[in-house]
């Protein structure tokens, strides 16, 4: 009897041990959570699959950098435009989306190490480019040397290799991995299924290949005219990859027909302006002389000096408004437009597939 007393709080002591041991190794097994950013618009790297779920070389590359790091990934996706603010935002820990780490990127959010390295097929300009991406962290360094120690060990063991097999995607004799835009432009409609005249081709596809713009924004016709929401979404565009773009406050910068914030940061810095009375006319087509003007003022917003204009005068001049003339005499000494004929044509709608031409001539001088 007195060792059964004995003995009873011995067995007590012993269950709550291993259910204290078992508790604990619940709470060991529940991961932090990290919310990652993603566009999956871009296959073989990150898509939407028949069962719509995230996938992708970089899902499946994230997923085992997680697993090293001991945490569990929560997906968000998004317009890849909205990726590096993301970071920069509460919205998420880090991003990836074939992201190359580009200076102006780096201005505004840091970078782990390059988890691959790519040789790129653009079908639509007919020529290979080298790509390195890597994971885009907060400037203040959190997850970053986590994942950079895990990037160490993921290229160690070689999984890659595995993981880019089922995707497609093959090495070349210099080890270096390979792949082709192809279904990249068939999700975002294959060059041969968008109206585009001849001269702007390559202007058109290497703006939709850098998330500039997309065919489905001008219904598969590039030809069409362009209004003035879309040309600030273009522009905004451009100057997040040229110089980086800052966060835009609200409360200084208003319209009360549109909030797209494109526009907002566009009008916060003083590259565009409504049309009085709080109004921006976002549907209103684009003329060729409000062109000329936000071109400039991009141009002057990014420090660019260019020569005046020595040449004579457009025959069209007198219907040019004071607001615009030197400023479509810049940008035509900039050779950022041009004339039509003899004359500037300042009161004609201007096109989609122009509007992305001078943008990447603009593009071109920043750079």
């Amino acid at each position: 009897m007195k060792l059964h007393k004995l003995f009873l709080p011995v067995v007590i002591c012993l269950i709550l041990s291993i259910c204290t041991s078992v508790c604990a190794f619940a709470k060991e097994e529940k991961l932090p959570e990290v919310t990652v950013a993603v566009c999956a618009d871009f296959k073989p790297f990150e898509y939407i699959d028949d069962e719509g779920n995230i996938t992708g070389i970089d899902i499946d590359t994230m997923n085992e950098l997680c697993k090293i790091m001991g945490v569990t990934p929560k997906y968000v996706n998004m317009e890849f435009d909205e990726l590096i603010p993301s970071v920069r935002s509460p919205l998420a820990d880090f991003a990836i989306s074939a992201i190359t780490p580009s200076e102006t990127r780096k201005k505004v959010v840091g970078f782990t190490d390059s988890y691959i390295d790519c040789r790129v097929y653009n079908p639509a300009l007919d020529r290979w480019y080298e790509e390195t991406y890597a994971i885009a962290v907060k400037l203040t360094g959190e997850y970053k040397d986590e994942l950079n120690e895990a990037i160490a060990q993921f290229k160690e063991s070689n999984k890659l290799d595995e993981i880019v097999a089922t995707h497609g995607v093959v090495k070349d004799d210099d080890g270096v991995y390979k792949y082709e835009l192809t279904e990249y432009f068939k999700n975002s409609v294959a060059k041969e299924t968008y109206a585009v005249s001849d001269w702007a081709k390559s202007s058109v596809s290497d703006a939709i290949s850098k998330h500039w713009t997309d065919a489905k924004d001008f219904d598969n016709d590039f030809t069409k005219n362009i209004s003035r929401e879309q040309f600030c979404d273009i522009a905004y565009n451009m100057l997040r990859d040229a110089i980086g773009v800052d966060t835009v406050n609200l409360a200084e910068t208003s319209f009360s027909d549109t909030d797209n914030t494109k526009v907002l940061y566009l009008a916060q810095e003083g590259i565009i302006s409504g049309k009085g009375n709080g109004i921006f006319a976002p549907n209103d087509t684009l003329t060729r002389a409000e062109a000329a003007s936000i071109l400039y003022r991009i141009a002057r917003h990014c420090g660019i000096s260019i020569s005046e204009y020595t040449g004579a005068p457009f025959a069209d001049d007198a219907q040019i408004a004071d607001w615009a003339k030197d400023n479509i005499y810049y940008v035509v000494s900039a050779q950022i437009m041009s004339g039509t004929g003899d004359g500037f044509a300042p009161l004609n709608p201007y096109t989609a597939e122009q509007a992305i031409s001078t943008i990447q001539r603009l593009y071109n001088i920043i750079k």
